[in-house]
């Protein structure tokens, strides 16, 4: 039973996570559906569809368009973050919605234990945090191998989305995490991109179904059908951005970053920057029941999308609308933050600093101006950076980081370092090739000695000999 449930949850993709001890189940298990069973085995009994479950609210009310569910997995941790959280759904200018939220820690979250009483649309779902140690016989376990792995949580955050995805209402599902700001248009542009993608396959597939074996009457019934496509089936089809704006919450700094075009993002992990990257991720629930995340902490996203391209899921990845705004290009539709409290860690790429050859982590992206869709979130943003909470995680990460010895430039220092003397290198794949992408300033021999030397981008490949390849 405890192995069927994890391959019931994740389709067994969970490579090394060590399955709950077996427990007894309640003698009404033997009417819960699977899905219910396994989440109770998988996370001890913490999960009890006659507690957790939605049956008792009955059958969701009809509406004339599709209900988006919107899951966010979270922890204690990041309770600062809950009003700007409910405030980004709230303004989505998108009908119907809900919010699911799964939270672990100690305590509940404040903030969406009231919330959840008085706005029906917020489904809020805690569950003490507790860890069960996953030893082998003769195993010790220390507080520095714990780090390693050695106490495991039970509600990692894969399981976390999968049970959102569970309780979830809506034909339609979309991440948004705690900690980034969605505009209002957010959820009703990604829909319509959906549902355009949906109306595409679908003539296409009548095209050949009317060239084929159908006669005209039935043809032009099928067309019907399809150009009226807002019924009851998207299919399975995941969409996605391929730009987005970032936020470096401790500076307030905005940048925009387009994956296909950045010079910092390397060759060989463009694809995985492409795919992954799960916080703008909205698909069908067709997709989910197609393919579970696997109970992992982290990259759980692209090991979730890799699954399903190899199935031949249609994934669709979307570019920004164009802005109206003279200073700006492209419209802000979600803004991606980092900070110490980040899981993903933040759009980084791992760099070398010419001269003394020190390893480095650069800040990926253009600065940019801060884009007026999220000016209303603001005011939010800055309670969250003046918060305890966050001021104490840091104070933890700058300990981390004093150990490592790895210097970081996020979007501010990051245009410091540009007009300074320094050398940035990184390695990338190019084919068969490596190359290096160098940031440097032009000498001042080649600039006319009237004029100031301005901050200048140079990009300098080489061969994979170290051979220099070109220039520009």
């Amino acid at each position: 039973i405890v192995d069927g449930a994890s391959r019931t949850i994740d389709g067994g993709v969970s490579q090394g996570r060590r399955l709950p001890s077996p427990l007894l189940l309640p003698r009404c298990a033997e009417r819960w559906p699977s899905l219910d069973t396994a989440f109770h085995i998988l996370t001890r009994g913490a999960y009890d569809p006659r507690r957790h479950g939605r049956a008792a609210e009955g059958a969701p009310l009809s509406a004339p368009t599709r209900l988006v569910s919107v899951i966010t997995p979270t922890c204690e941790e990041r309770h600062a973050f809950h009003p700007l959280l409910y405030e980004c759904f709230r303004k989505q200018s998108y009908e119907p919605k809900e919010l699911i939220i799964v939270d672990t820690g100690t305590v509940p979250s404040p903030f969406f234990s009231q919330r959840a009483r008085g706005d029906p649309r917020v489904i809020y779902r805690f569950f003490p945090r507790f860890a069960e140690r996953s030893l082998r016989e003769g195993d010790e376990c220390d507080s520095a191998s714990a780090s390693a792995g050695c106490v495991s949580e039970l509600w990692p955050l894969g399981l976390k989305r999968n049970f959102a995805c569970h309780i979830a209402r809506g034909s339609i599902i979309a991440h948004m995490d705690d900690d980034d700001l969605y505009a209002p248009g957010y959820l009703s542009h990604m829909v319509s991109k959906m549902l355009q993608a949906s109306r595409l396959r679908d003539n296409a597939s009548a095209s050949k179904l009317n060239a084929s074996a159908y006669s005209s009457s039935a043809g032009s019934g099928l067309q019907y059908a399809i150009a009226h496509s807002d019924g009851p089936s998207l299919g399975t089809m995941v969409a996605k951005l391929s730009q987005w704006h970032v936020l470096d919450l401790q500076s307030m700094s905005f940048g925009f970053l387009d994956v296909c075009r950045d010079p910092l993002v390397p060759q060989d992990e463009r694809r995985g920057w492409l795919y992954g990257w799960g916080f703008s991720y909205v698909y069908t629930r067709s997709a989910w029941e197609l393919v579970r995340f696997p109970a992992v902490d982290f990259s759980e996203d692209i090991q979730w999308i890799e699954e399903l391209l190899s199935l031949s899921v249609h994934v669709s990845l979307l570019r920004l609308p164009p802005s109206n705004h003279w200073q700006s290009s492209f419209a802000g539709l979600c803004a991606h933050s980092s900070h110490p409290l980040s899981c993903s860690g933040g759009e980084y790429a791992d760099c070398t600093l010419g001269g003394l050859g020190l390893p480095a982590l650069v800040r990926v992206g253009q600065r940019t101006t801060t884009p007026k869709e999220f000016y209303a979130f603001l005011p939010l943003v800055k309670e969250v950076v003046n918060s305890e909470a966050f001021a104490a995680g840091v104070l933890a990460s700058t300990a981390i980081a004093s150990d490592t010895d790895l210097l970081k430039f996020d979007l501010s220092s990051k245009a410091s370092l540009l007009e300074s003397s320094w050398l940035v290198t990184q390695q990338m794949s190019r084919g068969r090739h490596h190359s290096g992408v160098s940031f440097r300033r032009l000498p001042a021999s080649d600039m006319p000695a009237h004029h100031e030397q301005p901050p200048c981008l140079s990009l300098r490949w080489t061969d994979k000999r170290g051979r220099n390849a070109g220039h520009e």
